[in-house]
């Protein structure tokens, strides 16, 4: 018998519904409860899994290298060793001792190296790793390529220049610069124009590996033909060379370019006296951060004869002009002191002598200092 209870206007309360309600909510809790569990079980279970494989590759790279170790030391002081078979388990940690060993050897002991891993046929299992998904797989591919150095490698290292990862392009060009220095270079520097990803510095200490025999040529024809935004990319690279490429180069940039940054750029570089009239023409430039630069390359590589030039500088319109070309009157040779002083109390005007003023408070705490 169904009792029904008036619980205000509109609103009527079946008991027999709450009474149905009630078991069907709790067995929600129970099955939401027991789902939770599970997949906290699943959680810890997949931890320990992850866990287990991990101690259990470390304990066969550790096997690996017991094993592997000894006989690449051999092999590399040009002992002829009996080696152990090669387990496919081994492949993988075998190839990262070797390529750590190959970091720091050079000469017979890395082509002693090398031999063995042909001989263990890892060049077939390094290319299999080089077009590889994982980055890491990937890279230790690449590695072990460079430093075979096999000239039928070249094309795939050549695709791998395409590959959106910086670190697996620049390992490529590793290996390209050691299987042509001449071509690799080249081709690693028209790359560089499209991968503003690529540090500098690391494809500097690359590039001094190839050598100024490989790098001048390729970075001149590079320069020779390149626009504005190329050259401002690639021109740090000409401290690779030698001072006289450097000079070549940079003057032919100064002769040709008419954009302030690169002019800019190529004077902050520059070292060769040979260059001073240009040098003096852009101190006239109508950018002043060009006008600025000059200054400062006069105040470097700047003759006595300079000091008209430097002393018109000292009143133009820009702050930072005047404060270079004042800094630079102070380390002209053949000018000391007396001299400044002369300078400065025979100029009429105001904004010529306090920025001389400036450049000489400046500079005498430096040399009360050093002969401290």
């Amino acid at each position: 018998m169904t009792c029904i209870t008036a619980a205000g206007p509109g609103w009527v309360f079946d008991a027999t519904s709450e009474a149905l309600a009630a078991p069907l909510v709790l067995r929600m809790a129970w099955w939401t409860g027991g789902i939770a569990l599970l997949v906290s079980l699943g959680l810890v279970l997949q931890v320990v899994v992850l866990r287990a494989r991990a101690a259990r590759r470390r304990r066969r790279h550790e096997a690996t290298i017991c094993r592997w170790r000894p006989v690449l030391l051999a092999r590399a002081a040009g002992l002829d060793v009996e080696r152990p078979r090669l387990l496919n388990r081994e492949r993988e940690p075998l190839l990262l001792v070797w390529n750590q060993l190959q970091e720091g050897l050079r000469g017979s002991a890395h082509r002693a190296l090398g031999e063995l891993a042909l001989e263990l046929g890892l060049d077939a299992h390094a290319r299999a790793l080089a077009q590889a998904g994982a980055t890491q797989q990937r890279l230790l591919g690449l590695s072990t390529l460079a430093h075979l150095g096999l000239a039928d490698d070249g094309p795939m290292l050549e695709e791998q220049l395409r590959d959106p990862r910086s670190v697996v392009s620049m390992t490529a060009v590793r290996g390209l610069i050691r299987i042509d220095p001449v071509r690799g270079t080249a081709l690693a520097l028209e790359a560089f124009t499209q991968r503003p990803d690529w540090p500098l510095a690391r494809l500097a200490t690359l590039l001094q590996e190839a050598g100024s025999a490989a790098v001048g040529p390729a970075l001149e024809a590079l320069i020779g033909g390149a626009d504005d935004a190329r050259l401002l990319h690639v021109l740090p690279l000409v401290t690779l060379l030698d001072q006289g490429r450097q000079s070549v180069l940079l003057r032919r940039v100064l002769e040709t370019t008419r954009h302030p940054v690169v002019l800019e750029k190529a004077l902050s570089l520059l070292m060769d006296p040979q260059a001073l009239p240009r040098v003096r023409e852009l101190a006239q430039h109508e950018d002043w951060t060009v006008r600025s630069r000059a200054a400062m390359v006069l105040g470097r590589i700047g003759l006595p004869e300079d000091r008209r030039g430097l002393v018109s500088m000292l009143s133009d319109r820009q702050w930072w002009v005047r404060y270079r070309a004042a800094a630079a009157l102070l380390t002209l040779p053949d000018v000391d002191d007396v001299d400044i002083a002369a300078l400065r109390a025979g100029l009429r005007e105001r904004y010529a002598r306090d920025i001389l003023a400036h450049a000489l408070a400046e500079r005498s705490p430096r040399m009360h200092g050093g002969a401290a």
